[in-house]
């Protein structure tokens, strides 16, 4: 028994791309109002970080075009060696803000997590040691 979809699954690109790139392939797509027989299409962008508009732009690029977005997939670039091994005194010895903006650093690159970010991590972290105490 063979299958026959209504529609198909396009993956663009074929692998994680910039933005950029993926941007460019998806003005190529043709225009038209998307119906039961356009494609569904499924995106893969390489990310360095997060990317709060990428939705918003991938949408935008995606007006007028004969397509059914199923999916988007941000993919984050690969960030350098494996995290070091630490002893349980040293875990003992970490200061709770260091470890999420090492964390930070290494998923996401750059020089740390956003001063908003940090404050907002701070004033978690000083509820639940609150709630600890209790």
């Amino acid at each position: 028994m063979v299958f026959d979809p209504p529609a198909r699954l396009v993956t663009i690109p074929s692998a994680p791309a910039a933005i950029e790139k993926v941007l460019y392939q998806l003005a190529q797509l043709p225009e038209g109002e998307a119906t039961v027989q356009s494609p569904y299409i499924e995106i893969k962008v390489l990310v360095d970080g997060p990317e709060p508009s990428l939705r918003h732009k991938i949408e935008r690029a995606l007006t007028g075009k004969a397509v059914r977005l199923t999916r988007i997939e941000a993919v984050l670039k690969e960030k350098g060696p494996g995290t070091k091994m630490i002893s349980s005194s040293e875990v003992k010895e970490l200061n709770p803000l260091e470890v999420a903006n090492g964390y930070f650093v290494a998923k996401y690159g750059g020089e740390g997590m956003p001063e908003t970010m940090q404050r907002l991590f701070t004033e978690a972290l000083e509820k639940a040691q609150k709630e600890v105490q209790r």
